[in-house]
């Protein structure tokens, strides 16, 4: 069997393209909706690719209300909404 690996110089410019930065906002973007009102997403740089001098890139959906705080704490909806 025929091994496989890949070398982090070979993965880092893929994680760091638009095109994945995109499709990573889209993927939260979408969660949010799901989840629905008070939640919303955030994009940011990963502060750890940063600090090496990378250029990787996170999003998160988070509760903006306390209404969807509470909506949230009571019924899981962002693990329900990410499912």
């Amino acid at each position: 069997m025929a091994g496989f690996s890949l070398s982090a110089d070979a993965l880092n410019p893929i994680l760091e393209s638009k095109e994945v930065r995109d499709l990573v906002d889209e993927a939260a973007s979408e969660i949010a909706a799901r989840a629905g009102e008070g939640y919303e997403a955030q994009q940011a740089p990963y502060l750890g690719a940063r600090r090496r001098g990378g250029g990787r890139w996170r999003s998160s959906v988070v509760t903006a209300t306390p209404a969807a705080m509470r909506d949230n704490a009571k019924n899981q909806t962002l693990l329900k909404a990410a499912d």
